[in-house]
């Protein structure tokens, strides 16, 4: 029982630490996938905001409100469009304090308009 009691809180660690890098990634998956919209909006319509609407309305909520979005659009067709996606992640947050990780991704596409 000794040995139980003295596994139990790194096997718990270790169960919230695997929780916590799950989150990560799919946090980093959801933020690809954003930017990936951002792009294909900014390589079609002239607007930054469109492009910032997009990567906006791909995100769940609470990331939604949260993310630094920033476009650069060449204006002639050919050029490139691309947008980058910024969110501020507190890992270990659920057990006080947290660290905090940048995340950020970015998409590129050709500007088609």
């Amino acid at each position: 029982m000794v040995e139980f009691a003295l596994l139990l809180p790194v096997v718990v660690m270790l169960i919230i630490a695997v929780f916590e890098v799950g989150v990560l990634v799919q946090t980093q998956l959801m933020l690809t996938n954003a930017a990936r919209e951002g792009a294909r909006a900014a390589a079609v319509v002239v607007e930054a905001t469109d492009a910032v609407t997009a990567v906006r309305e791909s995100l769940p909520g609470e990331l939604s409100g949260s993310v630094r979005v920033s476009v650069e659009r060449q204006s002639h067709v050919g050029g490139r469009a691309k947008v980058t996606v910024e969110y501020l992640i507190v890992m270990f947050g659920r057990l006080g304090g947290g660290v905090e990780i940048p995340l950020s991704s970015s998409a590129e596409m050709r500007v088609e308009r």
